[in-house]
């Protein structure tokens, strides 16, 4: 069904109370298990709780379903239904497995619930947009921080590495946030004022030392696609005079980023054949858990499975001690089952093919996640992955309308 402009209703929540919301989500997923005034109970947690209750009490009784939003809750339905069903197996050797289950229940059930929302807010993409802008620039100014004190904030994956992490314990995980930082600010470039623009471009500056220091390859490689993207986007939607000469130069800056791209994924896939390298790791977990899924025909374990598995079956001395799976689509396809995976996969094949008003970004970002999900140790249990995916969704729906920059008494009137 195609999606027609957004239709305020009595029920629609108030611009100042999506601000306020939407706004500041990416911060709040940032610093994750670091804003929480009890065990457990982030403050992301409590934004994506009242979002998903004032969507399903209010806004989803009136709302319209396209394909792509069946996609996504029937991945909903599967993944929380093989968490609930494998609860009976968990074995004390299983990672946290209810904080990791609760934090992939309400990222897919956020994620429903902001597109709810989307059709009744016409601007909250750009706040997301800024939201991330916002959350990408607090992070590298605390990075750089970390770097200059030597100082970690905690939750520090403590023996690992001197690299930074900054509030995500894991070097990894740092470099993944500010990639995705930079795909979103896309669209807050595109459609933001002079200001919000210039801070995209910060954080693009400013997100190539984090990256050096945290030492992601991989991250780095997506990223230098992202904004080399990023520019070819604008040169094609530019009219400025002087396009056509940066258009004749666009060439010389892909052999460029080619050159710099070319050592990085050499290296990486060098490592892979390497005994007890890095990516040689990261290769034979990946075949252990392809494995495990053989072994379980597809069928869903129970949530922290993979690292109860691998003390189990695998041999964690063998690969430097990890037991973590490194990999988000084998961890799903391990704990979660094959149908899980599959339904999530096909959601972000269909974003990619939308039709909506950020068609563009929504390609990219699927694109993006795929990679990104093979660079951390474990991101099911991230905000920011589902903070992500949360953004993807409501990017997926948002009419053309709504993807430019709307004055404040603009949303109001509509």
């Amino acid at each position: 069904m195609s999606d027609s402009a957004a239709e305020p209703t009595e029920l629609s929540p108030s611009p100042g109370l999506a601000l306020v919301i939407f706004g500041t989500l990416p911060v709040l997923a940032a610093f994750g298990p670091i804003l929480t005034p009890f065990r457990g109970l982030f403050a992301f947690r409590v934004m994506s709780v009242f979002i998903i209750f004032h969507a399903f009490v209010f806004l989803m009784g009136r709302e319209r379903w396209r394909s792509a939003d069946v996609w996504l809750a029937w991945t909903t339905v599967s993944t929380i239904a093989a968490g609930l069903l494998g609860f009976g197996r968990i074995t004390p050797d299983s990672e946290d497995p209810y904080s990791e289950f609760l934090a992939v229940s309400l990222g897919l059930l956020t994620a429903l619930a902001a597109r709810a929302w989307q059709r009744r807010v016409p601007g909250m993409y750009l706040l997301l947009a800024r939201g991330w802008v916002a959350a990408g620039l607090v992070v590298c100014v605390i990075t750089a921080g970390e770097v200059y004190t030597g100082v970690h904030l905690p939750g520090y994956l403590a023996g690992a590495e001197p690299a930074p992490a900054a509030m995500f314990g894991n070097p990894n995980a740092l470099a993944i946030f500010v990639v995705m930082a930079n795909v979103w600010a896309i669209p807050a470039r595109r459609s933001s004022g002079s200001l919000w623009r210039a801070s995209t471009w910060v954080l693009a500056l400013a997100s190539v030392p984090v990256l050096f220091f945290t030492g992601a390859r991989l991250a780095m490689v997506t990223w230098l696609l992202v904004i080399a993207w990023s520019l070819w986007l604008g040169l094609r939607r530019s009219r400025h005079p002087l396009v056509g000469i940066a258009g004749a130069l666009l060439p010389v800056g892909a052999a460029v980023t080619a050159l710099v791209m070319l050592p990085l994924l050499l290296g990486y896939f060098t490592e892979i054949a390497s005994s007890g390298s890095s990516g040689n790791v990261r290769n034979q977990l990946l075949k252990l858990g392809l494995s495990f899924a053989v072994e379980q025909r597809g069928l869903p374990t129970w949530p922290g499975a993979f690292e109860s598995l691998m003390v189990q079956r695998g041999d964690p001395l063998s690969m430097a001690g990890l037991v973590n799976a490194h990999n988000t689509w084998v961890e799903l396809l391990v704990q979660y089952g094959a149908i899980s995976l599959l339904l999530l996969l096909g959601w972000l094949i269909t974003c990619a093919f939308t039709r909506s008003g950020a068609r563009d970004e929504t390609a990219l970002a699927a694109a993006t996640l795929l990679v990104l999900g093979t660079v951390n140790s474990s991101s099911l249990g991230d905000a920011s992955f589902w903070m992500f995916v949360i953004t993807l969704a409501v990017a997926s729906r948002t009419p053309a309308f709504a993807a430019r920059d709307i004055p404040a008494r603009e949303v109001v009137a509509l």
